[in-house]
């Protein structure tokens, strides 16, 4: 999947890193450099699971090669066993 262009919301974002405690810039990071595997959800709803300084898990949606984060979180073991599996 490629994506060039990485979109997020600033309520998103915010939430994303005082709840979750996890930077936009983490996010970019993951999804270009910590090669990760893609999930498809739904339409156009996918999960990444990235490991970049640690396994963090992206929800996003994919249009157009741009990728709009709609959350994103430490990985659980199960998804980490996913990963390490693929």
């Amino acid at each position: 999947m490629r994506i060039r262009k990485i979109l997020v919301d600033e309520e998103i974002e915010e939430k994303i890193l005082y709840e979750l405690l996890i930077t936009r810039e983490e996010i970019d990071d993951a999804l270009h450099q910590g090669k990760p595997k893609f999930l498809k959800i739904r339409n156009s709803l996918y999960m990444a699971i990235a490991n970049y300084n640690g396994y963090i898990t992206i929800i996003f949606e994919h249009e157009k090669q741009a990728a709009t984060v709609k959350t994103a979180y430490r990985s659980s073991d199960a998804q980490i066993k996913y990963y390490k599996k693929k």
